[in-house]
């Protein structure tokens, strides 16, 4: 689904209701700046990583998403969910984070790279 509605302030892009982020669980969605993966833990907390794996680029629309790694379907990278971290193999490129809020259910993403 393509998502251009801006929050107040500018700068952010909203994207879909928090209901829709499975708990323990991710959904890809595309933006008109590119796509993002929304990841929902088990306790609720929202987390957004640009859709490209940094490895070759792969999308993670099919990610594994487990309690605490989240799996590249391409060629098996492993990153931390809690920072996005490449804990397999060690020593590379982590996943781009963007910032999150949650306004009124619904969540928005960053235009900007997360620092």
């Amino acid at each position: 689904m393509s998502l251009a509605a801006q929050a107040p302030g500018g700068g952010w892009v909203r994207t879909v209701p928090v209901a829709d982020v499975p708990a323990g669980g991710a959904l890809a969605v595309d933006l008109d700046e590119g796509g993002v993966l929304l990841i929902r833990t088990r306790r609720g907390r929202v987390l957004a990583y640009d859709i490209a794996c940094p490895h070759l680029g792969a999308r993670l629309d099919a990610a594994r998403v487990g309690r605490w790694h989240l799996t590249c379907p391409v060629h098996a990278y492993r990153f931390r969910v809690s920072d996005g971290m490449c804990v397999r193999p060690r020593g590379r490129r982590p996943l781009r984070a963007c910032e999150v809020r949650v306004l009124d259910g619904v969540i928005y993403v960053s235009a900007s790279e997360k620092d």
